[in-house]
């Protein structure tokens, strides 16, 4: 009996020991585990496109071509195929002998009208300071004939109410200005006439509006063209453009502005092009 007691007390303390067995253990994890730090840092996400090489062409960084503005005959062209030519230089000149003898009579009409509003000026001033209503040379007779028909005569007609010395003076003279204004206008008809055929002119000449070369003549001299036929191909090539067809899923990662390595199939090393479009 007592045997059966002692065996049952150990058993119970064995059953006290395995129930107190994890709250032990779990406290003492508790107190050993130490407190861990974290380090952060900010990211940001890109899209990167892919690289490849690409084929593309070479072309000038601007580009005329100059065409005929008036029909004739070509004089003068200023060289061949690469020649360089300086901003303001004559390119192609065609021939304009009909319009240098038209400019030449228009220059005429010019001195002429000039000549004209000088007279009329001359005639203006004399009325103004020498008056025809007061000249002897419009009276019958001659010394003292003409000196009685001019007090006399003129005299009583004006008392008589039958003319107006004053009136007749002012006439006289406003007929005068009316001369100057016509030959003014007459004047600048001439030179507006003058001015029309040098904007011609200037259309029988082509000139280059910047430094460059002759890419291309599509006329010789001798030639004979017609407004709107092509005269030559003139382009600045200072700087060069590169022409490239970019796929699809490499144009994402372009931007205008950017800078990307260029070979040149003439040889050299890699250059820099920026992105224009």
């Amino acid at each position: 009996m007592g045997t059966v007691v002692r065996i049952a007390a150990a058993i119970a303390a064995l059953v006290g020991l395995g129930g107190f067995a994890p709250s032990a253990m779990a406290q003492t994890h508790a107190t050993t585990a130490a407190p861990q730090s974290y380090r952060t840092a900010p990211v940001m996400v890109s899209h990167l496109g892919g690289s490849a090489i690409v084929g593309g062409t070479v072309t000038p960084f601007k580009e005329v071509t100059l065409s005929a503005q008036m029909p004739g005959r070509v004089t003068f062209l200023a060289g061949a195929e690469g020649f360089s030519a300086k901003a303001g230089e004559v390119l192609v000149t065609i021939d304009d002998a009909d319009l240098q003898a038209k400019r030449r009579a228009a220059q005429a009409g010019v001195y002429q009208a000039e000549a004209g509003l000088r007279n009329s000026y001359m005639q203006y001033n004399r009325e103004l300071y020498s008056p025809r209503v007061n000249s002897l040379s419009g009276f019958p007779g001659m010394g003292v004939p003409a000196t009685f028909d001019q007090f006399f005569t003129r005299g009583f007609s004006q008392a008589m109410g039958q003319s107006n010395t004053g009136f007749e003076r002012q006439a006289d003279l406003y007929a005068q200005g009316v001369g100057v204004d016509q030959a003014g206008s007459a004047l600048a008809q001439a030179q507006a006439n003058l001015e029309a055929i040098d904007a011609k002119l200037a259309d029988f000449e082509s000139k280059a509006t910047f430094d460059g070369v002759v890419m291309r003549k599509h006329v010789e001299v001798g030639d004979t063209v017609q407004p709107g036929m092509p005269l030559i191909d003139y382009a600045y090539v200072e700087y060069l453009r590169i022409e490239a067809d970019v796929p699809v899923r490499l144009a994402a990662g372009l931007a205008e502005g950017m800078l990307v390595p260029a070979r040149l199939d003439s040889g050299g090393g890699p250059v820099d092009a920026r992105v224009a479009q």
